[in-house]
This record gives C-alpha cells, structure tokens and sequence, in this order.
C-alpha cells in the first residue's frame, strides 16, 4: 500500500465464498502483528460476516448513520481476536438496509468514510463481490485502492469482468489474493462459513 500512497483498501472478489472476508480479517490482523493499527470496516451489508464473526450484530454500525448525526467515529468499536490481537472495527450496523446500494451511494456514508479513515495508518474495507451486486463501486469509490481475492477454479471471463469494473472506479489494483488453492496433503487450520446471500434483502 505504501508504494501507491493508500491507507485504506477495499477488499472484494469476482463472486460469492471466494474467502474475501476471512482475507479482510486477516490481512487487518497481520497488519496489527507488525505493529501497525488498523481499521477493519464491515461494508458487505447483506451478509455482514465480520459482524456476525464479531458478534456486534446488534450493535451500531455503518448503516446506521443515516439515522443519527453523530460523529461516525462514535461507531468505532474494538474487536479481541485472539490473546493478543485487538482490532479497531466498525460493524456493519444495527438496523438492515432495505436499499443497500442506495445507501453505500447516500451523502451519510460518503462523508462518513474520510472522517472514519482520518488519522488511521491503514483502514481494511471487507466489501461484497464486485460481479453479485451493485454497491461494491461505490464502496471502492471511498478508498485509495482494491485488493482482489480470486478463488482458484475462477474463470478468465470472470476475472476480466472484475477488472474492468475497478478500472471503473479509476482505484488501483494494490494486489491479488489466489484462495483456496486445492492441496490434498493440508487439512484447513481452522473452519469459517456463513450464507451468502446476494438476492432480495432482507427486511
């Protein structure tokens, strides 16, 4: 990040369980082991897995800065993982967006995201697949750069297709993630699942 002069990265992937999440959480966590405090931001409203992971899910969050006008650092919560790791993190709200796509394109997250992102060394966006819906342009439109995560099995079309979605933002491509890679002599060290859900919102 620092040789193209970003502090905050979007991080998302062509399509659904392509582990983008789990990448967010521990690209934010490295970061806090080298020293470093970052912001760990839930943007994927329709399924909010780091709020769900974080059991914040009642907690305030983004989408509910279109009800109040308090200061968006009020929504800044700390997150234990781990003995030893604490993260800075902003759940991805209390009350569900019936409009998630209005919302990441309303003034109250836009003007939000400096203030969130101000005096933080590298703000880690979890954002939804940029090829399932919407809003995920408009996420990357907040930040300095994307960082894509590309489950193996994924195909050239779809692959190019993401692309040129963030060539449309004009964001820079900080970086690929290649997820879950099959190796039949490595059992995973640990399980991580929740159910994407890239249709209709929930009420």
């Amino acid at each position: 990040l620092e040789q193209i002069d970003a502090n905050s990265v979007v991080v998302t992937s062509p399509g659904p369980e392509d582990g983008k999440t789990v990448t967010a959480l521990n690209l934010a966590v490295a970061a806090a082991g080298s020293g470093q405090r970052p912001l760990l931001i839930d943007a994927d409203e329709r399924t909010q897995g780091l709020t769900n992971l974080a059991n914040l899910a009642n907690v305030p969050g983004l989408t509910d800065l279109s009800a109040t006008n308090d200061d968006p650092g009020d929504l800044i919560r700390r997150w234990g993982v781990g003995a030893h790791t604490d993260l800075l993190f902003v759940p991805a709200g209390s009350s569900r967006a019936t409009d998630p796509a209005r919302f990441f394109r309303s003034p109250a997250f836009r003007k939000a995201m400096p203030t969130l992102a101000a005096n933080q060394e590298l703000v880690i966006i979890d954002a939804p697949p940029i090829l399932a819906v919407a809003e995920t342009t408009d996420i990357a439109h907040q930040a300095d750069a994307v960082l894509l995560v590309v489950r193996e099995g994924t195909s050239q079309k779809s692959l190019s297709e993401a692309r040129t979605r963030i060539a449309m933002t004009g964001k820079p491509v900080v970086g690929y993630v290649y997820n879950r890679a099959t190796d039949s002599t490595r059992k995973p060290a640990y399980g991580y699942g929740y159910g994407y859900g890239y249709g209709k919102p929930k009420s």
